[in-house]
């Protein structure tokens, strides 16, 4: 299929999305992430478990609890694991750090590069675009996010803008009369209708589709407040506290995962997988090489 698409895109139905999805679909984690993962869905990785002796700590920013001695700390490091809602890394100097997790899931961030090949129409986007008079684009966007929603009661307006969907001016001013388009950068958040890696991308944002095209050398990028794809070894940043005395027990008030991993890779689809082992049967006495196991990421 050529970009861009000759047909004009208007507010797309669930069948219209579902219509677009290839079949059979070559799930990826990045998919079932956006698309099945809560926003405070949170999965144990290779890890301590949290040791019921040190549950108390993870009540020290609690309502009932007097905050007497309570002091902020910052913390870089490494993610060893996670375990129900508490975290343990090791930071910059070697030392072990259990950290209880935000309970607000706006708190929490996980960011990490996303592989085109697993990203999927229906997902959820966000870019900024250069718009000219004629009401298109200038220069082709190098950076788009997917994002899992979410939101929280009394989100700012400039919180909102970022996972709801629209087109949104990157600078406030007076609101133009119907029909003029005003020359600027724009944020534009929505649903992703068609993607053509390294051409282009038609999102559906809010009551208003639009197309763009993309560099060659664009990058996609995984932005969710879910720690489901978290792993052992990957760039933590926490901002916590702690009694004032015992700096390796922190109540984090944001806890940020940062990854270079490469995420989405589409894993292949079972059934053509067996369909295929029961056609082609080895040769007799030819030893069978050794099939290499699927990863869910790849490095």
């Amino acid at each position: 299929m050529a970009w861009p698409p000759s047909h004009v895109f208007v507010e797309p139905s669930r069948t219209f999305l579902l219509s677009l999805l290839p079949f059979p679909v070559a799930m990826s984690n990045l998919w079932k992430l956006i698309r099945v993962v809560g926003a405070s869905a949170m999965l144990a990785c290779p890890a301590v478990a949290q040791n019921p002796n040190q549950a108390p700590f993870g009540q020290a920013a609690g309502a009932g609890n007097a905050a007497v001695n309570r002091a902020i700390i910052h913390v870089d490091g490494t993610l060893v694991g996670i375990v129900g809602t508490v975290a343990k890394i090791t930071d910059t100097e070697g030392t072990e750090v259990m950290v209880q997790l935000p309970q607000d899931p706006s708190h929490m961030r996980f960011n990490a590069v996303a592989d085109p090949q697993g990203i999927r129409p229906g997902m959820m986007v966000r870019f900024s675009t250069n718009i000219g008079p004629n009401g298109l684009p200038v220069e082709p966007v190098d950076q788009v996010e997917l994002f899992h929603p979410i939101r929280t009661n009394n989100m700012p307006a400039h919180a909102k803008e970022a996972v709801v969907p629209g087109v949104y001016p990157a600078k406030r001013g007076p609101k133009p009369p119907p029909g003029v388009i005003v020359p600027g950068t724009y944020k534009v958040v929505g649903t992703l209708a068609q993607f053509f890696p390294g051409k282009g991308i038609a999102v559906v944002a809010g009551q208003t589709p639009i197309q763009v095209p993309l560099s060659e050398e664009a990058r996609y990028l995984v932005r969710t407040n879910s720690l489901e794809l978290s792993q052992a070894g990957d760039k933590v940043s926490v901002d916590a506290f702690y009694d004032g005395v015992d700096k390796t027990k922190v109540v984090a008030d944001s806890f940020t995962v940062s990854t270079e991993r490469l995420i989405g890779t589409p894993s292949e689809d079972p059934r053509k997988s067996r369909r295929r082992r029961g056609r082609d049967k080895p040769e007799a006495d030819e030893p069978k090489a050794a099939e290499p196991e699927a990863a869910e990421l790849k490095e």
